[in-house]
């Protein structure tokens, strides 16, 4: 399980509609534990998110934990309503439309009076190691993430376990999951329907229309037949919902979002327009799956 053992920055934000509303960031030193793990922690509003961003080395780790953090008070923004606030400013995390721009993020610490958001239990050595992972986000935010930097560790070649249903949800899609799982209908690698595994190795990514315009997904492992749902859904990232987001891209009509995945590699790419009502830009998110958890990667806007 994910914790916040040793917390080395801690920073407290307000909702600006009311400042007795707060919520707490904490984030851990990064650990070696295979990859380096910094783990982070959001509380508040009835919210209690443990989490962590994994990376080839603490460096990378740290800059995608914060990269991370920026979407997930993004996204609390917009369920709840509220505009969340460090003193007279934002959040002071980076957006998830503008890590890559590390100039912004440095500058929205040096704006801040003393260090801003990160001033509270931050200890020196972190915020070299901060401003040291926006230069690499500069620097690399070129490099998309590919398929073969995230390779699978085993492809599992065995009978499937049967899918095991848990929640009303999971149940009221059983047939649609299970006649994936058993006979491989809405389960695509190389471009046809196969039975087995689609991706990252032992997980069977199940796919189902619901009508023009509408598409739904599960994800099933193999080895244990538990249920997962897609990394994004209508209701946005780390959201209980098998529905797919549709994809807009101007003032185009909308469609079903592009989704690619492969079975010899943990990653996946989704092109999606969250949350269509409220106009925002149409991405392409990366999504790397680590034990039973989506990492986001990356999230770039489409053009």
């Amino acid at each position: 399980m994910t914790t916040v053992r040793v917390v080395n920055a801690e920073s407290t934000l307000a909702c600006a509609e009311d400042p007795q509303q707060k919520v707490v960031v904490r984030l851990a030193k990064p650990e070696l534990n295979g990859d380096y793990e910094c783990a982070y922690e959001i509380v508040g509003l009835g919210i209690d998110i443990t989490r962590f961003a994994a990376g080839l080395d603490s460096m990378q780790a740290l800059q995608l934990a914060f990269a991370m953090v920026g979407a997930e008070l993004a996204h609390i923004e917009q369920t709840t309503g509220f505009h969340l606030r460090f003193g007279d400013g934002d959040t002071g995390f980076p957006r998830p439309w503008t890590f890559g721009d590390s100039r912004h993020a440095r500058d929205q610490i040096r704006n801040r009076k003393p260090l801003g958001p990160l001033r509270h239990k931050l200890r020196g050595p972190s915020v070299l190691l901060f401003l040291a992972g926006c230069a690499w986000a500069q620097t690399h935010s070129r490099a998309l993430p590919r398929f073969k930097n995230y390779p699978a560790n085993e492809i599992f070649t065995a009978t499937p376990a049967a899918p095991r249903l848990v929640t009303p949800l999971e149940q009221t899609y059983a047939d649609r999951i299970r006649d994936g799982v058993e006979k491989g209908y809405g389960v695509f690698r190389d471009g046809k329907e196969k039975k087995g595994p689609n991706f990252a190795g032992h997980m069977i990514v199940v796919q189902w229309g619901c009508g023009s315009t509408c598409m739904r997904m599960a994800i099933v492992d193999a080895r244990t037949g538990d249920v997962y749902y897609p990394p994004i859904s209508f209701d946005g990232t780390a959201a209980s919902s098998f529905d797919l987001p549709l994809l807009i891209v101007g003032e185009s009509v909308p469609q079903n979002p592009k989704v690619q995945f492969r079975l010899n590699s943990s990653l996946m790419i989704i092109q999606a327009t969250p949350s269509p009502s409220e106009h925002p830009p149409c991405c392409a998110y990366y999504f790397f799956w680590r034990r039973n958890r989506w990492i986001l990667l990356r999230r770039d806007q489409l053009r």
